[in-house]
């Protein structure tokens, strides 16, 4: 009986769930955006005109499926953001800058070697990790939550990457000597 009424539990939850969105599940499985996707809006329209799409759109499951793979540090994703990055303004530069300084976690290589993904590294490794969280946060919090990029980004012993290494470290001390003031 128990089993029985966890799966009508989670069979309501689903449907609770799509009916917020708005969305059936079929429409879900057609809103998902891949690179190719991706690729092909920028050759329609361009690099600026491809962002203020994604961003406008209402529903803005395309946009949140390319933050998505930039966070995840995803190589093709990585590359679109090198191209939407730099005519990025406003809510969609934000975003980008937040997914990027997430993927450094993943994979800092390969933000390093990007330089920044068209947005100056100084703002992707200097983003304020806790900025997207409402609630109230102790420095301790910060700095558990700064901790992992600060790791990833110090294990990277690649000579050709040193110069913006430092210039992340160093982006990661300012962020953490500014915060002391915001976090207590």
């Amino acid at each position: 009986m128990r089993g029985y009424r966890c799966v009508i539990s989670m069979a309501l939850v689903g449907l609770i769930g799509t009916s917020l969105a708005g969305r059936s599940p079929q429409d879900a499985r057609k809103s998902e955006v891949s690179p190719e996707i991706v690729r092909r809006l920028i050759a329609r329209l361009g690099p600026r005109g491809a962002v203020e799409r994604l961003v406008n759109d209402p529903d803005q499951s395309a946009f949140y499926g390319l933050l998505a793979g930039v966070a995840n540090a995803k190589r093709d994703w990585l590359d679109l953001a090198a191209q939407l990055a730099p005519v990025s303004q406003g809510y969609g530069e934000e975003m980008l800058v937040e997914a990027m300084s997430r993927a450094l976690e993943r994979d800092p290589t390969a933000i390093l070697e990007r330089g920044g993904i068209g947005i100056r590294l100084d703002r992707v490794c200097g983003y304020d990790p806790l900025r997207p969280v409402s609630s109230l946060r102790t420095r301790k919090q910060f700095l558990q939550a700064l901790q992992p990029r600060e790791r990833a980004v110090a294990a990277v012993n690649r000579p050709d990457l040193a110069k913006a290494k430092n210039e992340c470290i160093t982006a990661m001390a300012r962020l953490k000597a500014d915060s002391t003031l915001e976090y207590r």
